[in-house]
């Protein structure tokens, strides 16, 4: 048993390493842990948005994802991905583009001229 133990010691530490990673996806999940990482994700990008302004999206996106890295605590890092950041950071920046672009109906006002007279007359 020893002897099998030494020779596939790689497999057996990847698969404890897997079933950590398991077992701290569904920790992350069971705590709250994913709205918290949405509310990162928005005050991130509202933030970057509000610094840099329209036509910078790949420095804003940059700034945005540093903030993020940069705040989430290591054990999540794992559990959460930059390709799963990333694509968080788009879902919050395409909510963003529908909320501002809100089509108003156009509306007809009649206006009617107006007639001052002179000393009462």
């Amino acid at each position: 048993m020893l002897e099998f133990m030494i020779n596939n010691l790689a497999v057996i530490l990847w698969v404890i390493f897997a079933i950590l990673v398991i077992i701290l996806i569904v920790f992350t999940i069971r705590t709250g842990n994913y709205s918290l990482l949405m509310k990162l994700v928005n005050t991130a990008v509202n933030a970057a948005e509000a610094k840099w302004g329209s036509g910078t999206g790949s420095i804003k996106y940059v700034e945005a994802s540093t903030y993020i890295n940069n705040m989430l605590p290591w054990y999540l890092r794992i559990v959460f991905t930059p390709t799963f950041i990333d694509k968080l950071i788009e879902t919050v920046v395409e909510g963003l583009q529908k909320a501002t672009t809100v089509t108003v109906p156009i509306m007809t006002v009649a206006i009617m001229p107006v007639v001052i007279k002179k000393d009462g007359v």
